[in-house]
């Protein structure tokens, strides 16, 4: 018999373990490392709130009585993505590779998905990487769909690329007025098929003043540029620069179909940006599969591939209680001007 619940206090050495071992390279689970006996009393406060207001990411977790002990078999991690808040990531799906069971594993992703979709959640999104190819499956057969592939590449060497500033015209530093346009690029450079799936808010682009005020207290380096187009009033490009230890740096361009050709004198820009803050850094992107421009000119800039993943999202449909039968249908009609 397994049962799924909450991580509570007594469950976080297990999970603790279960993360440590199993999680990839990049997931940050510190907070949970650092509060330890903290985290599972202000989870329960987190999620007796609608999800939208949650605080804190959920863990549940699947347990399993064996004599008078209880054991964790795994655990999904979730969080909101971004400020999307009808819509929720799961960020880690882990089963013990001794316990292993599809059921279980399905049992754990219908429990939550049902649990928020019940709240208010219309969508779930994770992304795994191609070589687990269990995860995948279970994944899929538990309703999640492929959206599209995601490419993540690194530069171990930027002094390489170019140490020059290029010249952009309509480049300058991105401010909170920028964000509904920014958001309307970002809709633009997706395919039609991918928007509903991918879709952000304009609050994606605007971080708010505690989000800014935190990562001036943690050391962040943070900071947005655009590309304008004065005389149409419009944005042409965007790029994103983040790291947390001036060593990684991650950069994040966004690029209107009008303006595809800019995406390497951008990449330069951020290059020549990140060089004026240290020469021992290396560049991580990742990029959508369906940017294929995008994923040459990398290639060709000398760029390593270090791994790819797939992106995967499931849609939670509510089901229709209402069976009331009706002698007639319910019918509606056009709308016409009386003649008399």
């Amino acid at each position: 018999m397994i049962k799924i619940q909450t991580m509570g206090t007594k469950e976080l050495k297990q999970v603790l373990s279960l993360l440590e071992r199993f999680t990839e390279e990049g997931f940050e689970y510190g907070m949970l490392a650092h509060f330890r006996q903290l985290y599972a009393p202000l989870q329960w406060i987190s999620q007796a709130l609608p999800p939208r207001w949650q605080f804190v990411p959920a863990i549940y977790v699947v347990v399993s009585k064996e004599q008078s002990q209880e054991k964790v078999l795994g655990l999904i991690w979730l969080n909101k993505d971004g400020k999307k808040h009808n819509r929720w990531r799961i960020e880690q799906l882990i089963i013990d590779p001794e316990e292993f069971s599809f059921d279980v594993g399905a049992q754990l992703i219908s429990y939550v998905t049902n649990r928020y979709g019940a709240e208010g959640v219309q969508t779930f999104l994770a992304t795994v990487r191609n070589q687990y190819e269990q995860a995948l499956s279970l994944l899929k057969s538990s309703g999640f769909r492929h959206v599209t592939r995601l490419h993540y590449f690194s530069h171990e060497n930027p002094t390489a690329l170019s140490s020059e500033k290029p010249n952009i015209r309509g480049l300058r530093e991105a401010s909170a007025q920028d964000r509904f346009r920014l958001k309307e690029l970002y809709h633009s450079a997706l395919p039609t098929d991918k928007r509903v799936s991918l879709e952000k808010s304009h609050r994606d682009f605007n971080p708010s003043l505690l989000e800014t005020f935190t990562n001036h207290l943690k050391g962040i380096f943070i900071k947005r540029w655009v590309v304008e187009d004065r005389l149409h009033d419009t944005l042409l490009g965007s790029i994103l620069i983040y790291t947390e230890n001036y060593k990684d740096f991650h950069l994040e361009l966004i690029l209107s179909p009008a303006w595809e050709d800019g995406f390497e004198d951008l990449l330069r820009f951020g290059n020549y940006t990140i060089l004026q803050q240290t020469a021992n850094a290396r560049i991580l992107m990742e990029v959508y599969a369906f940017n294929a421009n995008q994923l040459q000119c990398l290639e060709g800039l000398g760029f390593s591939r270090l791994y790819d993943a797939e992106l995967l999202v499931k849609d939670y449909w509510i089901p229709l209680k209402d069976q009331e039968k009706r002698d007639s249908p319910v019918l509606l009609f056009d709308g016409k001007p009386s003649t008399a």
